[in-house]
């Protein structure tokens, strides 16, 4: 493994270390429950979890909508 190699790698686990702590002191801060309310259903989660969950769903649409326009620009091209 190359000089460079080893930065790069130790770049990467230092990143995921501090994300990890990062994540971590969120969540200890959001620790208070709160009540999502939807038509019929009530669910009581903590405050950081349903933070997670927003950002998640937000991520899976965003690459949803990515991934429909390059189809969609990909099908023009091959018109």
């Amino acid at each position: 493994m190359g000089k460079y190699q080893k930065f790069g790698l130790f770049i990467i686990i230092f990143t995921t270390i501090i994300f990890l702590i990062v994540i971590v002191i969120f969540s200890i801060q959001n620790l208070g429950n709160v009540t999502i309310s939807f038509l019929f259903w009530k669910v009581e989660l903590s405050l950081a979890t349903v933070i997670f969950l927003s950002l998640l769903i937000g991520i899976i649409f965003g690459i949803i909508m990515i991934e429909l326009i390059r189809f969609k620009i990909g099908k023009k091209q091959l018109k």
